[in-house]
């Protein structure tokens, strides 16, 4: 079989070897189990994060960093990444630095309304979809009083 293929072998003997573990079926859907460690250790590389959801066209991840490092100049530079489209999430190196982001809430750039969040350990992105959306609205020549 494929085993004798490595036996022997020196890249055989490096690295962890691997486990099988069988997945759990809750509500007709397969999921796999993770041990409490392992949560722990996810949520952990994450905890320092925000979720940003761009209202509209979805920005390039160079022109998300481009805005970060012109309005978030404050912090340290962050990682990036694209979830789906119109979700990014924002990796800061601290609870301070993302704290002071989220601080404002809603952004815009290039008139792209952005909204920012923490990222908490149930956030899903499909729950979270908009039900309320912000929207800035220019009335011209309106009296001062109204």
């Amino acid at each position: 079989g494929w085993t004798s293929l490595f036996e022997g072998s020196k890249l055989a003997t490096k690295g962890k070897s691997l486990n099988f573990t069988s997945l759990i079926v809750v509500h007709g859907k397969p999921q796999a189990r993770l041990s409490q460690a392992e949560l722990k250790e996810g949520n952990s590389k994450w905890e320092c994060s925000t979720i940003v959801y761009a209202l509209g066209d979805t920005p390039t991840i160079a022109s998300l960093g481009r805005f970060v490092e012109r309005e978030w100049n404050f912090v340290s530079k962050p990682q990036i990444f694209l979830y789906d489209e119109g979700y990014f999430v924002i990796k800061f190196a601290f609870k301070e630095d993302r704290d002071k982001a989220v601080f404002v809430g809603l952004y815009s750039f290039f008139r792209i309304s952005m909204l920012v969040k923490k990222w908490k350990v149930d956030f899903t992105f499909q729950k979270e979809a908009l039900k309320v959306v912000p929207l800035w609205v220019f009335f011209l020549n309106l009296l001062l009083n109204f």
